[in-house]
């Protein structure tokens, strides 16, 4: 598993991962403004579709992401993904077989029915079929480029790309969040869009009720992934929580 570095800090390291169909391209303008900001971390490098599980197909790349962040040399690291990333975010927060100080996650499945976006059952894939998703994923399609909706189409074109989709996303519409959300003992942030339609906000239920260390920040308006259709918000949004972050309590816990 490929990842980039960014910034020089050791202490506090922002892990930035991707999602199913794209790579750490959609979180470009928010590792930058990050960068600007002084935060240090890193960004996983491939969409997981190019990555073959080994075994359990969440367990192995929760297991991969872990042996990177072990190896990182950061004192303290939050975990931030998006779609089935978030998923792997909260489950890595919430196991904690590696200390880990926080999460932020968005469109994450578990809360109910994730949308396949119609591409499952299509057997090929066009340019039309790139704007039609991008039309299901953002309130305002024209933040994502052709290019990079092609980059994530193409997956589906890739026989071995399409039989890792099709195990991830049979394994991720039997996860239940629920009890992994209880699971959590430090502060974790939800991000979601408004308009999310690929994991629908209604499905989300009253995290509060679930756990005090859950909170939810609601980008309206905004789709499925807001790194890419509202950078600036979730960057401000996330330097909000990072500064928040009790670490010091939880180096001594």
């Amino acid at each position: 598993m490929n990842y980039q570095r960014f910034g020089s800090g050791t202490e506090l390291g922002i892990f930035l991962l991707p999602g199913l169909f794209a790579g750490s391209w959609i979180w470009e303008k928010v590792q930058s403004a990050l960068s600007a900001s002084g935060y240090s971390g890193i960004a996983i490098d491939a969409a997981f579709a190019e990555i073959a599980p080994v075994g359990e197909p969440l367990d192995y790349l929760q297991q991969e992401i872990e042996k990177i962040i072990a190896a990182s040399g950061f004192s303290h690291v939050v975990v931030c993904g998006n779609s089935l990333g978030g998923f792997l975010a909260l489950k890595i927060q919430s196991d904690q077989n590696i200390p880990i100080a926080g999460c932020i996650a968005s469109g994450a499945p578990g809360f109910g029915k994730t949308s396949d976006l119609g591409l499952a059952a299509k057997r090929a894939f066009s340019l039309f079929d790139a704007k039609r998703v991008a039309d299901l994923l953002f309130v305002d399609p024209s933040c994502v480029t052709q290019a990079q909706m092609a980059e994530c189409l193409s997956h589906f074109k890739s026989r071995h790309s399409l039989l890792n989709i099709t195990r991830y996303m049979k394994t991720a519409n039997k996860v239940d969040m629920a009890p992994l959300l209880q699971g959590i003992a430090t502060p974790c942030l939800l991000v979601w869009g408004k308009q999310d339609r690929v994991t629908p906000l209604d499905d989300v239920p009253n995290l509060q009720a679930i756990n005090r260390h859950l909170t939810i920040e609601v980008i309206d308006p905004c789709g499925h992934s807001p790194m890419i259709e509202k950078p600036d918000r979730l960057v401000k949004i996330m330097e909000s929580y990072l500064e928040t972050l009790p670490l010091a309590e939880l180096a001594e816990s």
